[in-house]
């Protein structure tokens, strides 16, 4: 025994700290991969730069020699500015040594010390989404819970201050109250803790539907994010805005709540970086060395073997989701205590996608997130030095990033570049990642008994909110009038109903469909009911909003479709993809590539063929140019995600970092300096003769551009193509069984590959339309998320393409409607009515109502036997 290998408990706590970060890799590659990764994403980003510079170009017309001597000045100056930026200028820092000097020798650190402060942020959401990796969860909702945690510990850090305390929780209501002063030892442990209690229960929340439902909480978490987006907004508006400003944000954080800084002015490295160390280890301490962390582990790597064991499923997945959620809290309180001292609006920083590459490339360990925070942290620090020294934009880092990450997840491509030997120890730590299925998780049989009294209780609180909501107290000589023509214009009279007896007849029909609903059920027609009552719901909205006023009906319907298109491409591009069991949330990313190639090919049609602005052939070829963009993606994502078999929303993650990327380096590069590139014009709006004059309908349907005909035309062709044709069963039967559908003959590879495509045309396609048909140019983060909640239609239309379109004309309905609140005068917030698209998808998505079919094989990769 006594020649035996010391056990671990023997060595030092650094060596059991690598010991645990390596243990799962063997051979060279443990280490080569990443390191390659990030030198392979640099040089290509070296390239991508020298392609772009217009030096360039300009040194080749004169000589072969002066070209090439410009493409090393441009890498060196480039590259050069990014190290200096973030690590200091060396002569400066060697000057500064030797003069003694403090003041000068912190100023000469002092682009290491931001360096450090664009780390802790990193550090906090990589480990927040790592934790959920390790336990077999994917947490895409970090900006989210970066938000809500914020929110928390600036309510915590001013509202300890000894002094009254004023809350306008609405108009004219305002809550009093004073709590008591607190010593920095007491109360800056409490904001922390707050801003951990509040981002673990928002991240608790989807991690308790996937435990008790099976919602997907990848869906689910991107559905928090703009919940938590509204929510801020309203709490900014009202019950937490500063009472001494106009503007939205939250009053001064006190001295005691703010971490302490190491210097003075103007080196801002303040301790959070300490506390984000701390943590880092306190999680290691916990996945490696206790109970709870083996448990989240085993769960993680196989929960079938975990439940066999005795394990609390459902304990474990709730608890890291909490975990998870409240470390991604920790990364928005570090940025309010050290930084900003208070809450302020676009306070979040896109942080949520970049804690996937930083959980990745640091083998989703603390230890090694640490160190991908340090990188990702230098660069994005260095950038600004960059964009001010070399002209280079800084949204380059985000192109970086996700080849860095692409890389990362598929170090096929690496070990083919390099000519590495296959590392199978490596691999098996990548497949556990990719094993993060897309799937909606387990669920029990359904119960058709427990769902037709489900929904009849649902059918009759919504009778009931009828009338408690907007009957009960209404004036009895109220009418209520609707215009029927969009823009007031048209020969149709206002329709005027009384607003009481409409709001008990429509509680009434809802009370008798419940009734029926409890007795005997509706059958397969029971889901066409619910969408009934439901209307009967929002009807009853608006004849109580506009009781005693005017509301035009045929504009707001008319605004909605137009709100609803991009939405409803999107979804159509979901169904497409997923239909062949391919999850594609990289939608979002090819619209906003779409939009860009529009505008850009577009304008330049215009220069080359000598044509006007906005004419049909230019605005053609820019459509052209916006769908292949999103086919290019489309084939990229297929290639990640079908050969490489990386995970399905890895791939799309990696897609969207680097089009927003992509976009904003282009347009910050080329657009903003010249505007006749960015100025392609618009679709005219066509009237269609004869549909157009129907009353009502006419004008909100027959009289569009064309990317509202599109949308109708292609809705028609999917529907039909999916479930009347041999191609639509095919295309169905891969994403369902694709080994059923391999063994009958069908090419599985390619049918997938072409789903991907097309699905990336149609999400060029709704790409276009921002800058083809509404705002004839482009701006950074365009799309605004359309993309994302496109997916929230797919899954709420239940995977098919009409009740797709249907959910998104619901999230174009409360967007349009929004905006007439304001003019309706009415006592709720906008921000409520926005999450309600949300909160239904959620329901949804968690079977609350009756269960979503989602493909049976959808996110799963195949391999031919």
């Amino acid at each position: 025994m006594s020649n035996s290998t010391p056990e671990k408990k023997s060595k030092n706590p650094l060596g059991i700290f690598l010991e645990e970060f390596t243990r799962t890799r063997t051979g060279n590659s443990a280490w080569l991969v990443p390191v390659l990764a990030v030198f392979t994403g640099l040089l290509i980003g070296a390239i991508f730069i020298v392609l772009t510079t217009e030096q360039v170009y300009a040194a080749f017309g004169q000589s072969l020699g002066a070209g090439l001597k410009e493409i090393w000045n441009t890498v060196a100056t480039t590259y050069g500015a990014l190290f200096v930026g973030s690590f200091g200028d060396p002569s400066k820092i060697i000057a500064a040594l030797g003069s003694g000097d403090g003041a000068q020798i912190a100023r000469a650190f002092n682009p290491l010390a931001d360096s450090l402060v664009a780390t802790t942020p990193y550090i906090f959401a990589g480990l927040a989404v790592a934790l959920g990796f390790r336990a077999g969860l994917f947490n895409i909702g970090a900006e989210g819970q970066f938000l809500v945690g914020a929110t928390c510990a600036a309510f915590v850090g001013y509202a300890f201050s000894g002094v009254n305390t004023a809350m306008e929780i609405g108009e004219g209501t305002i809550w009093n109250f004073t709590l008591p002063k607190l010593p920095l030892l007491i109360h800056l442990p409490l904001t922390l803790l707050a801003g951990f209690a509040g981002g673990g229960l928002w991240g608790m929340i989807p991690g308790w539907l996937k435990a008790k439902t099976g919602g997907h909480e990848v869906i689910n978490t991107i559905m928090m994010n703009y919940i938590a987006v509204r929510l801020v907004d309203w709490l900014l508006r009202f019950p937490l805005r500063d009472a001494n400003s106009t503007n939205p944000l939250t009053p001064l954080m006190m001295e005691s709540a703010r971490l302490p800084k190491f210097f003075p002015d103007p080196v801002r490295l303040h301790w959070g970086f300490l506390v984000a160390l701390l943590v880092a280890a306190l999680v290691w301490f916990l996945l490696f060395r206790t109970k709870t962390g083996f448990m989240l582990r085993t769960v993680g790597a196989n929960p079938n073997a975990a439940r066999y064991a005795g394990m609390n499923i459902v304990l474990a997945t709730v608890l890291a989701m909490f975990l998870s959620g409240g470390l991604a809290g920790l990364a928005g309180t570090n940025e309010l205590l050290g930084l900003n001292y208070r809450f302020t609006p676009g306070f979040a920083s896109g942080i949520g996608f970049d804690s996937i590459a930083l959980a990745l490339l640091g083998n989703n360990h603390p230890l090694g997130v640490v160190a991908a925070s340090l990188l990702f942290g230098t660069l994005r620090n260095g950038a600004t030095q960059m964009q001010v020294i070399a002209g280079i934009p800084v949204d380059i880092i985000s192109v970086l990033q996700a080849l860095i990450l692409a890389f990362i997840a598929a170090p096929a491509i690496i070990r083919t570049l390099y000519r590495l030997k296959e590392d199978k120890a490596a691999v098996a730590t990548v497949s556990n990642v990719s094993a993060v299925s897309a799937g909606s998780g387990e669920r029990s049989a359904p119960n058709p008994k427990r769902r037709q009294m489900t929904m009849g209780i649902l059918f009759l609180v919504l009778a009931f909110g009828i009338w408690a909501l907007f009957a009960r107290g209404m004036d009895g000589s109220f009418i209520t009038k609707f215009g029927l023509e969009p823009g007031g214009k048209g020969t149709l009279p206002p329709l005027e109903l009384p607003s009481l007896i409409t709001l008990n007849v429509l509680a009434l029909v809802a009370a008798i469909l419940g009734g029926v609903q409890l007795a005997r059920g509706f059958g397969k027609w029971t889901n066409a009911v619910l969408a009934g009552i439901v209307g009967c719901f929002v009807f009853g909205f608006l004849v109580w909003g506009a009781a005693d006023k005017s509301l035009n009906l045929g504009g707001l319907l008319n605004t909605a479709l137009v709100k609803s298109v991009p939405i409803a491409l999107a979804a159509l591009s979901g169904v497409l993809a997923e239909r062949a069991g391919v999850v594609n949330i990289a939608i979002e990313g090819m619209m906003l590539a779409g939009a860009m190639a529009g505008a850009l090919m577009g304008s330049l049609a215009i220069q080359w063929l000598g044509l006007e602005k906005g004419n049909f052939w230019s605005l053609s070829i820019g459509l052209l140019a916006a769908v292949l963009a999103g086919a290019l993606l489309g084939l990229i994502h297929g290639v990640l995600s079908i050969k490489y078999k990386i995970n399905q929303i890895i791939s799309g993650t990696v897609i969207n970092i680097f089009s927003l990327g992509l976009t904003s380096y282009i347009s910050a590069k080329f657009l903003q300096r010249y505007q006749e590139l960015n100025n392609p014009g618009t679709f005219p709006q066509w009237d269609i003769p004869v549909l157009s004059g129907i009353p009502f309908l006419g004008p909100i349907l027959f009289k569009n551009n064309i990317f509202v005909f599109a949308l109708f035309l292609f809705l028609a062709v999917i529907h039909i193509g999916l479930f009347y044709t041999r191609w639509g069963l095919r295309h169905r039967a891969v994403g369902e069984h694709p080994k059923a559908a391999d063994t009958l003959g069908i090419n599985v590879i390619r049918t997938r590959y072409i789903a991907v495509l097309l699905s990336g045309m149609m999400a060029g396609f709704g790409g276009g339309y921002f800058t083809l048909g509404s705002v004839p140019r482009f701006d950074e983060g365009l799309t605004a998320g359309r993309g994302f909640i496109g997916l929230a239609a797919m899954i709420f239309g239940n995977w098919n393409p009409i009740g797709s379109f249907a959910a998104s004309l619901l999230f174009g309905f409360t967007d349009s409607l929004k905006d007439k609140l304001s003019l309706l005068q009415l006592p709720i917030p906008g921000e409520f009515l926005q999450m309600v698209p949300y909160i239904a998808t959620m329901i949804v998505l968690a079977g609350l109502v009756g269960r979503g079919q989602m493909p049976a094989a959808d996110g799963q990769p195949y391999e031919k036997s």
